[in-house]
C-alpha cells in the first residue's frame, strides 16, 4: 500500500491513480462534509497516519485532520448522510483519482463525469457509457443532486437508476433511491416508467420515465478502478 497527497489545484500523479493499492488524497476547499458514519482517531501523529487508517477501512474515502492536535476524523459515505460543519485548524482530505480526458472533476462531491448532448433513449445512453468503459451516473445524495442542479444546463438527462426487483435502484450500488431525491409527485407511473432521468418537468430532480420513449442527453460517470 502507498499513500499520495495532492496539493490544492494540482493533479495527483496519473500513474498513482491507476494502481490498485495506491490511494491518492487531495485537500478539499470546503467548510462542510457529508458522511454516513464517523470514526474518530485520537493522538494520530500525522496526516499520513490518518490517511493510512482511512485507507484500511472499507468505504472510508475522506477524513478531517486537525493541524493543532493531530487528531483526525474518518468518514464512511453512503445514502443516508449526516452533515458536519468545520473550520480551521481542521482540513478536509478526500480520496481522489485522476479523471479521464474530457471528464469534469467535481472534487467537492467526489465524481468524475461527462455530459453527452447526443439524444438517446435510456438503454442506448447506458450502452454508450459502457462501451467507453463507464456507466450512467449515480446521483445518490442531496449534495450530489444539488451540485448538478446548480451546474447543469437546463435540460433533460438520463442517469444511472431504474426499477429492479420492485424498487427503484442505483445501477452501480443496487441501493434503493432516497425519497428526498424525487421531484414533486414522482415516481408517478412506477408500473410503466421504469427508468430514471433528471428532467425539467421535475426541476432537475429525479423523475421516472419510459426507458425507450424519451431521447435525452445523458451523463456518464468514471469510477475508480477496484
Amino acid at each position: 500500500m502507498s499513500i499520495v497527497f495532492a496539493g490544492p489545484g494540482s493533479s495527483p500523479p496519473p500513474e498513482a491513480s491507476r494502481i490498485k493499492r495506491t490511494t491518492v488524497f487531495k485537500k478539499v476547499s470546503s467548510e462542510s462534509v457529508s458522511y454516513t458514519q464517523l470514526e474518530p482517531r485520537f493522538s494520530i501523529k500525522s496526516k499520513l497516519a490518518c490517511a493510512a487508517d482511512c485507507d484500511r477501512i472499507v468505504d472510508c474515502d475522506q477524513f478531517l485532520f486537525n493541524t493543532d492536535t493531530a487528531n483526525c476524523l474518518l468518514f464512511r459515505t453512503g445514502s443516508n448522510q449526516e452533515h458536519l460543519l468545520f473550520s480551521a485548524p481542521w482540513i478536509l482530505f478526500r480520496e481522489h483519482f485522476t479523471c479521464p480526458n474530457d471528464f469534469t472533476d467535481a472534487l467537492t462531491i467526489g465524481i468524475c463525469y461527462k455530459i453527452y448532448t447526443q439524444n438517446a433513449n435510456w438503454y442506448n445512453a447506458r450502452s454508450t457509457c459502457q462501451e467507453a468503459g463507464y456507466d450512467l451516473i449515480m446521483i445518490d445524495t442531496l449534495s450530489k443532486l444539488n451540485y448538478f442542479k446548480n451546474n447543469l444546463p437546463w435540460d433533460d438527462y438520463h442517469i444511472g437508476a431504474w426499477k429492479s426487483g420492485g424498487d427503484f435502484r442505483w445501477l452501480s450500488s443496487g441501493s434503493t433511491i432516497d425519497s428526498n431525491l424525487w421531484g414533486s409527485g414522482c415516481p408517478d407511473n412506477p408500473n410503466s416508467e421504469k427508468c430514471i432521468a433528471l428532467t425539467t418537468f421535475s426541476s432537475l430532480n429525479l423523475n421516472d420515465i419510459h426507458c425507450t420513449n424519451y431521447a435525452f442527453n445523458f451523463i456518464c460517470e468514471a469510477r475508480e478502478p477496484k
